[in-house]
């Protein structure tokens, strides 16, 4: 099994690759889908069913100041000097990104729109 030809010349570097989730054999290779990964197609990519992308903020505070992140007025962190902090599973679309200088109300940088790509992180970096 796994060869053929007359004399058994040709080997089928497909035979025992089981591709998954509609994936198909290359060369020994699968090529998975949009939406899968993984060796044999076996992951699927939540970002892709759920319509999902991430949102990151890099503190690049010269003063080494820590910052308090919020998107469309949620906290979602507070990264201190040269962290990132990121926000997961937000659904593709547009959000309004305010940074705060920790334990004040001072803007440690503009309000920010970012636009939510899926399967992708949209980054900016403050410094303040």
């Amino acid at each position: 099994p796994g060869y053929s030809g007359a004399n058994c010349q040709y080997h089928d570097a497909c035979y025992n690759v089981k591709c998954q989730n509609g994936g198909t054999c290359n060369d020994g290779s699968c090529n998975c889908p949009t939406g899968y990964y993984g060796q044999y197609c076996q992951y699927r990519s939540a970002c892709y069913f759920d319509n999902t992308g991430t949102i990151s903020v890099q503190n690049l505070s010269a003063s080494g100041r820590k910052y308090r992140v919020f998107v469309n007025g949620s906290y979602i962190g507070s990264p201190a000097y040269a962290e990132t902090v990121v926000s997961l599973s937000l659904k593709v679309g547009t959000y309004n990104v305010q940074i705060y200088i920790e334990g004040t109300t001072t803007k440690a940088c503009s309000d920010t729109q970012l636009n939510v790509v899926r399967c992708n992180n949209t980054g900016i970096s403050c410094r303040y």
